[in-house]
């Protein structure tokens, strides 16, 4: 990827996503301060962690981040300190690490985040503080993440779909996602979820695929169970 980008500093929109490009991502691209939508995704490309940093003091209109598939391998989950315009972020397999906190799914306006196979973030899955997010799609799949799921994930009243599967959660699953009335696709699947299935769960009236194989569910399945009429997929 060229220097020669960077000299572009009336961009609002850049996409180059499966363009081929490989090497480190250069300093420069932290001059387009106006963009508002940048993709990069599907590249042999690497982020050093002073570019990365420096994009994200700049670029403080960004309402669109696609890096999937680049290398993030010296980035830090801790310095993803981004910016409250963001509406989707997607960093799926880019090797990011650390501990997830709950920084990014509060961040106000953002509706879409795909942190899936990032096989390096581990820890425990963060207590949501928030009560205002508008985070709608959450994929956190195929990640190292461990322990039971925050009742508080309940919070995210927004969601429409939820996917948390391959992980290595256990416990049961919270009664609280009752409170998740819009999901319509759930997948918890290829955990180590080992409680019953709580009947306030099948409150989700409007789910359309819910998957929970792979996993050490037990007990009877709720009457309620019938509740889920919309069922395509389970």
């Amino acid at each position: 990827m060229s220097s020669l980008f960077g000299g572009f500093v009336s961009l609002t929109h850049l996409n180059l996503s499966g363009s081929y490009f490989e090497g480190d991502i250069p300093s420069q691209i932290s001059h387009l301060s106006k963009l508002v939508s940048l993709d990069l995704s599907y590249n042999g490309l690497k982020w050093k962690e002073d570019t990365w940093k420096r994009l994200l003091q700049n670029a403080t209109v960004l309402r669109v981040l696609v890096l999937d598939q680049t290398d993030m391998s010296s980035i830090s989950i801790r310095t993803l300190n981004m910016s409250s315009s963001l509406v989707t972020l997607s960093l799926g397999q880019t090797g990011l690490r650390g501990n997830l906190t709950d920084g990014i799914l509060c961040l106000p306006n953002l509706q879409h985040l795909d942190l899936s196979f990032n096989q390096y973030l581990k820890g425990q899955l963060p207590e949501v503080s928030c009560r205002t997010t508008s985070l709608d799609f959450l994929d956190l799949s195929g990640c190292g993440f461990q322990g039971s799921i925050p009742p508080s994930f309940s919070n995210l009243i927004h969601l429409t779909s939820l996917d948390l599967s391959f992980n290595n959660l256990n416990g049961s699953i919270p009664p609280s996602f009752s409170n998740l009335i819009h999901l319509t696709s759930l997948d918890l699947s290829g955990n180590n979820l080992n409680s019953s299935i709580p009947p306030s769960f099948f409150n989700l009236t409007h789910l359309t695929s819910l998957d929970l194989s792979y996993g050490k569910l037990n007990g009877s399945i709720p009457p309620s169970f019938s509740n889920l009429i919309h069922l395509t997929f389970l």
